[in-house]
């Protein structure tokens, strides 16, 4: 801890110090105590000293005179006295003070706090007083705490003071605190501020309560906040309970047990939460071992607050040293987070010593060894919940202060992410518009539909491009003989942008070839552009382990005239529709445009002779490959050959809405794998 952190403690303790400095005490001595040449109109005096004791003994004001007198010290409890009395009992005590004759003209008053556990208490033989009711048994007493101040009248000379107190229930009976006698007027003052400062501190606790208590319920991350709220909730009841008694004088008739259980509840439940905030707000600092023993130890505790109160309110005793021992734990705990620089562990330091310093005396007390000062001890509780809040408040400015660190990164990282979106945007507007420009380009290579059909005119063309741009294309061609012309459906490697390069480089080679040679067959188109795409393409003949880039396709040499089709295919079908209603498919040679030919390898070409009403039909593998239906399964050559039959008799423009139908209702929320491309021609 840093050395300016250390001088509000000492101050802090000297303050302690001062205010819990005990008064001195005007002796009695056989009965009797000379109060004549006190000053009781600004000096509070406590009647401590021997009083005369009549054990087992209730008797009133006017029938002294036939007892024997014996003498107890005040304050005292009976088991200490030196007969050794027993826990149990009642007893009479009465007092003679001496006042001149100035003190019987003061407003004088006497102040009573602990007695155990009911009493009855005359001056000069009128009754001031009842607290509970006293009786020779259990059954005839009611106990009952409330402090009082009690107003003297008539005084004289020679004054006595006569208090009946009987303790059934409480392993300690007798006269626990100092009666004292003074100004009245002074006392009514000290208990309307002891009384409004418990209930302030009270109030305060169970606000503190709920806020944490409500913390932990929307950020439930933080344990700590709900033990610390816990702890508050039992902290705020024991300060009612203690002291001035606020509790029971608010509310005259809840009972002794009720008061007391609830009193050394909250003791052994502000140990455990207490604890368990400390676990929680310092894991890395705290043993599991000793929350675990912690954990198991006070169910027992709190069940044994409803057995007989004399017997539970003895374990005050071990508890109290289970209590310093938490207390020395926790301090080391602190002192190793203060080491680790945890955030709120000095303020967690500060709170223990306070909370120690002011435990101390409690201990003490409940051992029958000191009497607290209420006051000071209402203003070192409120220190202690002010500074046990500021952990939360030091952990929650450390949060926020990451957080605003993390967020200003966030910011920067977003301003970055921002400026590479905008980028990326506008790469890609450039890319998009490349392609856009290329589909263009690709579709200008591209006969048009209309075209076509100007010459087949019964045609349909079903295309469908896996993106922008496709690696699927036709290839149209007319000759010479105005009746006969090439017609060609091809799947390059890949799709995209690579296959629409290639299908660029396949059509432009197609060109050249037929410009070069009008007369030329199917099957040396076919080589010519294997030797064209394969030089292209590859650089060394030689190497086996080539790319394999090219295409498939099926060249076709229609003659409308005299219904011939003339054709060659690498690896794709062509599919007949007669119009008796056969069927019939053909393959191609299993060669791919672009590779190497091996062993004279050359393409076949064959003629088909049709009649009038025959369909045929060319396409590409992206149609047959496609997976969907409701098996996600490919729709293979079978399913698409049962398709054209069955729209084979349609008009074309049906044909082709018929195929798109059930091509889209095939893939439904699946996605396209590849170009589609399907062309027919009806003789």
């Amino acid at each position: 801890m840093k050395v300016n952190r250390i001088y509000p403690i000492i101050l802090f303790l000297l303050f302690f110090q001062s205010f819990s400095a005990q008064k001195d005490p005007v002796l009695a001595q056989k009965g009797f105590v000379d109060l004549s040449v006190v000053d009781l109109q600004d000096k509070v005096v406590a009647l401590d000293g021997e009083w005369e004791f009549y054990w087992q003994q209730l008797i009133e004001p006017k029938y002294f005179g036939s007892y024997p007198v014996g003498y107890g010290e005040l304050p005292g409890f009976w088991k200490n006295y030196a007969d050794e009395y027993p826990k149990f009992g009642y007893a009479t005590y009465r007092l003679s003070i001496f006042l001149n004759e100035e003190q019987q003209d003061l407003n004088l008053g006497l102040r009573l706090n602990n007695i155990h556990s009911s009493y009855k208490l005359w001056f000069n033989g009128v009754l001031l007083c009842e607290v509970g009711k006293v009786g020779k048994s259990k059954a005839e007493s009611i106990p009952k705490w409330v402090p009082q101040h009690v107003q003297l009248t008539n005084l004289q000379e020679e004054n006595t003071i006569v208090i009946q107190v009987s303790s059934f229930r409480h392993r300690n009976g007798g006269i626990q605190d100092p009666i004292e006698i003074g100004n009245f007027e002074y006392f009514e003052t000290v208990s309307r501020h002891q009384f409004s400062s418990e209930l302030f501190l009270g109030g305060a606790c169970f606000i503190l309560s709920c806020f944490f208590i409500g913390m932990f319920f929307f950020w439930r991350k933080d344990r700590a906040t709900l033990h610390f709220g816990l702890f508050s909730l039992f902290f705020g009841s024991r300060v009612l309970l203690v002291g001035a008694r606020s509790l029971a004088a608010t509310f005259p008739d809840l009972s002794w047990d009720f008061c007391i259980r609830l009193e050394y509840v909250g003791i052994f439940a502000m140990h455990y939460f207490m604890f368990h905030f400390i676990y929680y707000a310092f894991p890395n600092q705290t043993s599991r071992v000793y929350r675990n023993v912690l954990k198991w130890l006070t169910p027992v505790l709190l069940l044994l607050c409803f057995v007989p109160g004399d017997f539970f309110t003895y374990l005050t005793i071990p508890n109290n040293y289970y209590l310093i021992l938490t207390f020395g734990y926790s301090t080391f705990i602190f002192i190793q987070a203060l080491r680790a620089k945890v955030p709120g562990s000095a303020w967690a330091v500060l709170s223990m010593i306070i909370f120690f310093v002011t435990t101390i005396p409690i201990l003490l007390e409940y051992s029958n060894l000191f009497v607290t000062n209420p006051l000071v001890l209402s203003l070192c509780y409120l220190a202690f919940m002010l500074s046990i809040s500021l952990v939360f408040a030091s952990r929650f400015g450390s949060l926020f202060s990451d957080l605003e660190t993390i967020s200003q990164i966030e910011k920067k990282k977003s301003l970055e992410i921002s400026e590479q979106k905008e980028s990326i945007e506008k790469r890609n507007q450039l890319i998009n518009d490349s392609i856009n420009y290329a589909e263009r380009i690709q579709h200008s290579m591209l006969p048009s539909e209309k075209k076509l059909q100007s010459y087949f005119k019964e045609c349909f063309l079903f295309y469908k491009p896996h993106g922008t741009v496709s690696g699927d294309f036709y290839w149209f061609h007319p000759t010479s003989n105005q009746n006969e012309s090439f017609i060609a459906v091809a799947d390059c490697t890949g799709h995209g942008v690579p296959g629409a390069f290639m299908s660029l480089i396949a059509i432009s080679a197609l060109d050249n070839i037929v410009k070069r040679n009008p007369n030329i067959t199917t099957t040396k188109i076919l080589n010519d552009l294997n030797s064209t795409i394969h030089n292209r393409l590859q650089k060394n003949n030689d190497d086996i382990a080539v790319v394999k880039d090219g295409l498939d396709i099926i060249l076709c040499k229609i003659n409308m005239e005299l219904k011939s089709i003339t054709w060659s295919s690498a690896h794709h079908k062509l599919f007949v529709i007669k119009a008796s209603g056969e069927t019939e498919m053909f393959s191609g040679d299993k060669h791919h445009i672009g590779s190497i030919f091996k062993d004279n390898f050359t393409f076949n070409e064959s003629t088909l002779e049709l009649s009038k009403g025959d369909q045929i039909y060319m396409f590409s593998d992206g149609i047959y490959d496609q997976k969907g239906g409701t098996a996600g399964k490919k729709l293979y050559m079978k399913r698409l050959s049962e398709l054209l039959v069955g729209v084979n008799k349609l008009p074309f423009e049906q044909q082709k809405k018929a195929v798109t139908q059930f091509v889209e209702e095939w893939i439904g929320d699946g996605v396209q794998m590849d170009d589609m491309l399907l062309f027919s021609i009806r003789f």
